[in-house]
Parts: structure tokens; sequence; C-alpha cells
């Protein structure tokens, strides 16, 4: 190698070694709770946190004015994202987000290179609960059918269980038997049971709702002799 390029590679090389490393980025943090676990359809509820940033070690100050991202998840990776909504930080990294959620789901927020999904927010659809006459069979028990509806067309993350009850007096209920709707289409399920019941009396169909997918419904009493 020349001398003179022998001599520019020796200085690129004390140049590089002696200059003063990169400033790394500080670190940033994102947190984000929901007022309540659990809504109805239709119903509003409020997200809140704050975004922070690491200014020297183990002191965390708010960042104010940085955009928020929020996204509504099926899962807690995000794979699935349905729609969302933003807000900006106000002092100290505060922030607030209303949300109406039309599904069960996580949520997640973003901003300024931090992330955090929240636990599951679950949404409890309208559900339509219908029961069809009861009929006794050849050998005495009992058949026990109906419908259920969920007008929204979402469906729910586990079963939906129905309650069977009976009432010599048409007052005081008791449970016969238990099971489970089986989805049909559309939003449309339905269910069917038999059980031993000798005696004569009414009937009633009886779904107690889930944290994360419907609410409760019961349907009005039939007789059967």
């Amino acid at each position: 190698m020349p001398t003179v390029f022998r001599a520019i590679a020796l200085a690129v090389l004390l140049v590089a070694a002696t200059a003063p490393p990169a400033a790394a980025s500080p670190l940033t943090q994102i947190t984000a709770t929901p007022a309540t676990p659990v809504v109805d359809a239709g119903q509003s509820t409020t997200i809140s946190g704050r975004l922070t940033e690491e200014t020297s070690p183990g002191v965390w100050t708010g960042l104010a004015g940085r955009s928020v991202s929020a996204d509504l998840c099926l899962d807690p990776a995000c794979t699935d994202r349905w729609g969302g909504t933003s807000t900006t930080t106000g002092a100290d990294g505060w922030f607030s987000v209303g949300v109406t959620p039309y599904r069960s789901g996580y949520w997640r927020f973003q901003s300024a290179g931090a992330s955090v999904t929240t636990g599951l927010l679950g949404v409890r659809q309208v559900l339509q609960l219908a029961f069809d006459n009861p009929v006794r069979q050849a050998d005495g028990a009992v058949r026990l059918s109906g419908a259920v509806a969920i007008p929204s067309k979402i469906l729910p993350r586990v079963p939906i269980v129905i309650r069977l009850q009976f009432s010599p007096d048409n007052a005081t209920w008791s449970d016969r038997t238990t099971t489970t709707a089986d989805y049909l289409m559309n939003g449309w399920y339905g269910y069917r049971a038999v059980t031993a019941e000798p005696a004569s009396g009414y009937w009633r169909a009886v779904h107690d709702g889930m944290p994360e997918g419907t609410q409760p419904a019961t349907t009005g009493s039939r007789h059967l002799i």
C-alpha cells in the first residue's frame, strides 16, 4: 500500500477510535388501563394511561404533546386488528381516550417507540333467547329446545350455556339440566336437551350472560302436563 494511502487509513482509524460513542435513544414506556373490564354493547368507557421517558437512571418523566395510537385487537399479540382511535398526551404525559367497543378485545397503545396491550375489555352483546313448547316423549321424558340470536352477529368467545328450569307453580324455579347452544348461521344458535321430569309444571330457559360475550336473558314460561 502506498505510504499516502496508509497514512489516510491510519488517520481514519484513529478518528473512529477516539470519536465519542453515539448517544443512545432515551427509553420510553407507556401504560394503559380501562376504567372497567366489561361494558354492555353500545356502552362507552375510557382507557387512561401515561407516556414517559427515562431522563436519568430510574427517573421517568412524562412526555406531553405526543401522538398516541390505540388499536382494538382480538388477541394479545394484536395479529388481528379491528379499528381503533388516537389521542395526544397532555400535561406530564397523561392521556385518556373514550371508546365504544363493539366487540370484546385487547387494546394496544403505541407512542414514541413504546407500546402496551391492555387486558381483555369484554363487550356483552345483546342476546335474544327463545324457548319452544316442551314436549313429553312416549317414555315420559321431556324434550326441550329453543334458539338464540345475537343481532350483532359477533360471536362470543366461549360456548353459550343455557340452563333449563322447572317450576311446579310458575314461581319457584330449579335447574333440571344444562346444555350449550350450537352455532347455526348469521348469528343464530340452536339448543336442545332431554330430561326426566314426571310432574306437570312450567319450563323456561335461562342464560346467565358472559362477561366477555353476552348479556343475561330469561324466557317466559311454558306449561307442560
